[in-house]
């Protein structure tokens, strides 16, 4: 299904970053509508973080990010 190759999507995109994936929660909210959850190791360099949040919010289905680095929103 379409979400699946989505999900697939942006974990490959999370790893051409170089990034650990630790855990992908995902829930359904509507018919076409899914929240997901992905918990990273990363770097520590506010680059590479940087570099990620702006390669993930210009993908294609996007629709909204929030990332929480080390207790601050982004």
């Amino acid at each position: 299904p379409y979400t699946t190759l989505f999900r697939s999507r942006i974990l490959r995109r999370i790893a051409r970053e170089k990034q650990e994936i630790l855990s992908v929660n995902r829930t359904k909210i509507s018919e076409k509508l899914y929240s997901s959850v992905i918990t990273l190791k990363t770097k520590e360099s506010a680059d590479d973080i940087e570099s990620l949040y702006e390669s993930l919010k210009e993908m294609k289905g996007i629709q909204s990010l929030t990332m929480k680095l080390g207790g601050e929103f982004k």
